[in-house]
């Protein structure tokens, strides 16, 4: 008597024993072609993912890039300005500053 075995995992048994464990109740090449089909679509899945990963990396690496333009200038601005309050108060040594009066009416 001939027995047909199945294939669950990588395992192979007789279609009693794969019953019983609920695994893979197809012939053996039926099975194979599910799991190279789930493989092929985990890959394509996993595929995906990375190329949506590697766009947000390419838009994180372009908002990195601006914001470091962005402070770069800012700190720029920030340096002259700096300078022109040190030139103002070398300036204006021993006068008064305007801005330092009190208003009139106190």
């Amino acid at each position: 008597m001939s027995r047909t075995l199945y294939r669950e995992g990588g395992a192979w048994a007789s279609k009693g024993a794969l019953a019983e464990t609920g695994a893979c109740k197809y012939p053996w090449a039926l099975c194979q072609l599910k799991e190279e089909r789930d493989m092929t679509d985990d890959m394509s899945r996993l595929e995906e993912q990375m190329a949506h990963l590697l766009r947000t990396v390419d838009d994180l690496s372009d908002v990195v890039a601006r914001q470091d333009r962005e402070l770069r200038d800012v700190s720029r601005r920030v340096e002259i300005l700096l300078r022109r309050e040190a030139q103002r108060d070398t300036d204006t040594s021993g006068s008064i500053f305007l801005g330092d009066e009190k208003p009139p009416h106190y």
